[in-house]
């Protein structure tokens, strides 16, 4: 009989080990919910576009009878870019409207840069101060999980008023800290109305314009 009550105590005490163990309260996170949150914010941010970020563009033309290429470079950029994550729980970037300020373009002379902002771009009137660049709405960026991106968008793209589709290669990488990327597209002068003034030792002008847009954003 004492084995009996002794076997059924024995049991008794390992059942109600077991439910304690399964009972009890769960452990604390290792990580504190603050830093969670913390890093689901960081591997999710919003980009700046700002200092370092430059917007080119490139135009061929015959300069006192010899082949010359025409590069201006403008430095006031602005717009934000956002990592997410989409339904298919796959990273993506979505960018938003991006202004170049048309008047800080800079090419090899002050005269030329006073001909492309008086008569080719008019940028010195204040309606045609930007250059903008509006993303299709719901466009996004595919980012793989090691950071990078390379993909094509397709948007509207604004210049001295005039607007055209248009559809930029962008490549970089995204990290929880910047973002690093570059934008490229070809357009037609003559399809944002940019005629060149007569000018006598200038000849000869391309009709297409390589467009370079090199992206520096931090996150927020």
């Amino acid at each position: 009989m004492k084995k009996i009550i002794y076997g059924i105590v024995i049991v008794a005490i390992a059942l109600s080990g077991i439910y304690y163990y399964i009972t009890r309260p769960v452990s604390a996170p290792s990580i504190p919910q603050t830093e969670v949150a913390a890093e689901m914010a960081s591997s999710y941010p919003t980009y700046t576009i700002g200092t370092g970020s430059v917007a080119e563009f490139r135009i061929g033309e015959e300069l006192r009878g010899k082949p010359f290429m025409v590069v201006g470079v403008a430095d006031m950029l602005s717009g934000t870019i956002t990592l997410s994550e989409n339904p298919t729980l796959e990273r993506v970037l979505s960018i938003g409207e991006i202004k170049v300020n048309a008047r800080t373009f800079k090419t090899d002379s002050t005269q030329r840069d006073g001909a492309i902002a008086r008569a080719i771009l008019k940028s010195e009137n204040p309606e045609y101060e930007f250059i903008v660049f509006t993303p299709t709405e719901g466009a996004e960026i595919a980012v793989t999980p090691d950071g990078s991106f390379s993909d094509s968008l397709s948007g509207t793209l604004t210049i001295a008023r005039i607007s055209k589709p248009a559809i930029f290669k962008i490549t970089g990488t995204a990290s929880a800290d910047s973002l690093a990327g570059i934008a490229e597209t070809t357009i037609t002068r003559s399809d944002f109305g940019l005629t060149i003034p007569n000018i006598p030792f200038v000849a000869n002008v391309d009709e297409t314009i390589a467009i370079k847009v090199t992206i520096v954003a931090p996150a927020k």
